[in-house]
């Protein structure tokens, strides 16, 4: 794989890391009926799965940058879950 690629194939996974990409993907679950406690489920580790392919070394510090970010988000989400059970 030449670096362009690699350097394209990041990107794209940042992307998919970011608030938008994450918003994207809930919508996209949530239209095929997945629950949100689901949806956490899935995303979490959806999102694992696809940081673990970067190749780049900036590409990487770029995704550890983003993913306290949604940890964050996926914290907050499981505890507002859980306050309404």
């Amino acid at each position: 794989m030449t670096i362009e690629a690699k350097v394209v194939h990041d990107a794209d996974v940042i992307d998919k890391l970011g608030l938008l990409g994450v918003i994207k993907h809930t919508w996209k679950l949530a239209n095929q009926g997945v629950t949100t406690e689901e949806i956490s489920k899935v995303l979490k580790g959806h999102l694992n799965k696809r940081k673990s392919t970067i190749y780049t070394e900036t590409g990487k510090m770029l995704a550890e940058k983003l993913s306290k970010g949604s940890e964050q988000f996926f914290n907050l989400l499981e505890n507002k879950l859980n306050w309404n059970i």
